[in-house]
């Protein structure tokens, strides 16, 4: 499992923008705590190009996550914006 801050899931969402699964990223920046930890949750080649992602995101003034998907292209982008959590 990895995570990342609320300024780097926003550079994901950028890099996902016009690709299968996306957001508005404007929106999501708006909407997100921005002292939030967002997980990434599920990871999988999705086809040559881009990793498809499923995240655990904290929003400002919601105890619960929110699931969103990115398709993220594959590179070292999604290894340099997120760190591991250990899982025990």
């Amino acid at each position: 499992m990895r995570m990342t801050n609320t300024s780097g899931l926003i550079v994901l969402a950028r890099l996902a923008n016009g690709r299968n699964r996306s957001v508005h990223e404007d929106q999501l920046a708006m909407a997100l705590d921005p002292d939030g930890c967002h997980l990434l949750a599920a990871q999988y080649p999705h086809n040559d190009a881009e990793w498809r992602t499923l995240w655990m995101v904290k929003l400002e003034g919601q105890a619960a996550p929110t699931e969103i998907w990115l398709d993220i292209p594959i590179g070292a982008a999604l290894e340099r914006l997120t760190v591991p959590v250990p899982v025990h």
